[in-house]
């Protein structure tokens, strides 16, 4: 590249027409500023390679496999440069109507879609020993087969040039809307054949997603600048200041694109604000996408800047290139500065409380960035920086409404470079009203004292959310419950309890929670009337006193004065001849019968049931007196005393003894004992 060749550039100026070129700039134009989710990619790839043997010649000076092994970057020296090779036409589309042509591989994330792509492409105006392609480096290129126009063309002026060096020119378009991911192919750059002769092309673009995605967790501010920065054989640094820059405190990404950098020559530095990046040999002719890793035409690719070259929030920078052996040209700059991005999660999302409840949520801000977040709050909690891809916790509580209300948490901060960083996640705080009704019959049921009364209770979610876990309970249990219970629906159960010794009420209580733990109740009760099966006896006979061996009628009457049938009535005891049973007494009847007996008599007759499952009995005295028996002596007659008046004549009748006790004696239930006693002087059953 160092060979003199100041005649060829005059001799260059006729292939350029029409119009004269734009002159050589070392000022950057913007031509992409925006934060996006999305990044940067530089590929590109050159369309000259080494020569065969053929056309190589005979004799070269360094053999083909030398340019071959440098393609692989083996070997040193000038065996190793494109200088010391006859550069040839590489062509690999099938369009015989290129000269030119390569290809590389474009990886953008599924999904993503492009914000910014411009196509770029380099070569050598003039060369040693050189043979041009048919027309002129301003001519259109194929990009996928599509005629592209360059948008802007700029070649060397001879002012800037020495001696030793070659023109360039470089050309660039937007072709943002003609990309697509995959492979790209690149034909018809303008690029002579000879030895120091170079050609190629990259494409820079910025891809982006609408919303953050797993393969852009935040955003990122990318700037492309675009020039045709020449930095000649005569001139050892340059500085060109570039902005706008947007520093924030993370490692940068910086994608380039270059020509005529050699990989066997050291010295030539790309410097940011004086710091080298890239090393001592910052283009070594390496592309993206491209086949080999020494190229020999374009460097296109991105290169790491540590976080401390550019201070947070500076606007621009000084961008220095400087050389040692190598001459090259600069054509693009793509800058792509990370960016906090605070994430907020929200646990519980969304709350669920009662009335004047203490709602608290936790709330977990993520940077999900590369760069540091500052003075981050957190639902008015001071948090402070959150380092790149770091988290911090803070609980966020808040007093539940009546009703339902809505509720936001809040992050907030900033970048280093001043950015405002915000996350907010909002919900309405559901406030639940548990409630529950319970009923049962509203007909009183009649039972023994003791008895197990099965009764049936309804219950009815009265309020706004489904209860859980239904449960029943009363005096002797109640049946199992379903397991949940919607708003507005019922439930039956079964529940049992003995009946006590007096009417009154029997409940049942059932008890639920809603799906936080407020736990609801509700009871209900069913009236009891409480009843005493018995059964009564009574007898009287035609005579109180006969002679021995006189048959006597005795009549019996047993009744049932109750609410409920009672079997197995059964007449017992003496006189024999009085004995009965009967299969059942219904409520409320009597039977009466008549029997023979013998005088004298003095025994006694008992009657016994089953009613309800419980055993009643009574009894009653049959007592008929002989006539030869003596006369029991009157009494000796009261001393008189005033209005007292004379003692009634006995007369057979029927007594209520007592009331009995529950579970008294033989487990007699609800008895009420009678007890009949007949009785009479001489000739009183008689009448």
């Amino acid at each position: 590249m160092r060979v003199p060749i100041l005649i060829a550039v005059v001799l260059l100026v006729p292939l350029l027409t029409p119009g004269p070129p734009v002159a050589a700039a070392e000022v950057w134009r913007t031509q992409f500023d925006e934060a996006v989710y999305g990044d940067v990619t530089v590929v590109g790839n050159s369309v000259l390679t080494c020569p065969t043997p053929e056309q190589a010649g005979p004799d070269p000076k360094y053999s083909p496999k030398s340019c071959v092994d440098a393609l692989h970057r083996k070997g040193h020296g000038p065996s190793a440069l494109n200088n010391g090779h006859r550069m040839s036409w590489t062509d690999v589309d099938d369009d015989p109507a290129t000269v030119t042509s390569s290809s590389a591989q474009l990886a953008i994330p599924a999904g993503a879609t492009v914000a910014y792509a411009k196509l770029g492409w380099a070569g050598s105006a003039t060369c040693r020993d050189d043979v041009p392609p048919p027309g002129t480096p301003r001519d259109p290129v194929t990009f996928n087969g599509t005629r592209v126009s360059p948008g802007r063309f700029v070649i060397d002026g001879p002012d800037g040039l020495s001696h030793t060096d070659n023109a360039f020119y470089s050309a660039e378009a937007d072709v943002t809307r003609a990309l697509t991911s995959g492979t790209v192919t690149v034909g018809n750059v303008w690029a002579p054949q000879g030895f120091d002769c170079f050609g190629g092309w990259s494409l820079t673009v910025v891809w982006k997603f609408a919303n953050a995605t797993a393969a852009a967790p935040a955003k990122r501010h990318v700037a492309v600048h675009g020039g045709h920065v020449r930095l000649p054989t005569g001139k050892p640094v340059l500085h060109t200041p570039i902005a706008p820059t947007h520093p924030t405190g993370g490692d940068i990404r910086v994608g380039v694109t270059a020509y005529e950098g050699d990989w066997a020559t050291d010295g030539d530095q790309m410097l940011v604000n004086g710091t080298a990046v890239g090393g001592r040999n910052a283009f070594v002719s390496s592309a993206q996408g491209a086949a080999y890793p020494n190229n020999m035409s374009v460097d296109a690719r991105t290169v790491t800047v540590d976080a401390s070259v550019l201070k947070p929030g500076t606007k621009s920078a000084d961008l220095a290139f400087r050389r040692d052996e190598d001459a090259f040209l600069v054509q693009s700059i793509a800058w792509s500065f990370p960016l906090p991005e605070l994430t907020l999660t929200v646990d519980p999302a969304t709350p669920v409380a009662h009335p004047k409840d203490t709602v608290a949520q936790t709330a977990t801000v993520t940077n999900a960035g590369d760069a540091p977040a500052t003075g981050v709050t957190v639902c008015g909690q001071q948090v402070g920086t959150i380092a790149p891809r770091a988290t911090a916790t803070r609980t966020c509580s808040s007093t539940a409404a009546d009703d339902d209300y809505p509720t936001t948490v809040a992050a907030s901060g900033t970048s280093l470079a001043g950015d405002p960083l915000a996350a907010q996640r909002s919900s309405t705080v559901d406030v639940l009203h548990p409630a529950l009704r319970a009923t049962t019959a509203t007909e009183p049921v009649t039972a023994l004292p003791g008895q197990a009364v099965k009764f049936t209770t309804t219950v009815t979610n009265t309020g706004d959310t489904p209860l859980y876990g239904l449960a029943a309970r009363a005096a002797a249990g109640c049946d199992p419950m379903q397991g949940q219970l919607d708003p507005g629906a019922t439930s039956k159960v079964d529940c049992t309890a003995p009946a006590g010794d007096e009417s009154g009420a029997l409940t049942a209580t059932v008890s639920a929670a809603d799906r936080i733990g407020g736990k609801v109740e509700a009871s209900a009760s069913v009236r009891v009337e409480v009843i005493y099966p018995r059964l009564t006896i009574s007898a009287v006979w035609s005579k109180d006193r006969a002679r021995d061996g006189e048959v006597v009628t005795v009549t019996v009457t047993v009744g049932n004065p109750s609410g409920l049938p009672i079997e197995n009535v059964q007449v017992n005891g003496e006189p024999a001849a009085c004995r009965r049973t009967f299969a059942v007494l219904p409520p409320r009847s009597r039977v009466t019968y008549t029997c023979q007996v013998t005088a004298p008599m003095n025994s006694r007759l008992t009657v016994s049931g089953a009613g309800a499952g419980g055993a009643i009995g009574e009894s009653a005295v049959v007592r008929i007196e002989s006539l030869s028996a003596p006369l029991p002596p009157d009494p000796e007659p009261p001393a008189p005393a005033p209005d007292v008046p004379a003692p009634p004549r006995p007369v057979a009748h029927v007594q209520q003894v007592s009331k009995p006790a529950v579970g008294g004696v033989a487990a007699i239930i609800g008895m009420i004992g009678m007890v009949v006693v007949a009785s009479a002087l001489s000739g009183l059953g008689r009448r």
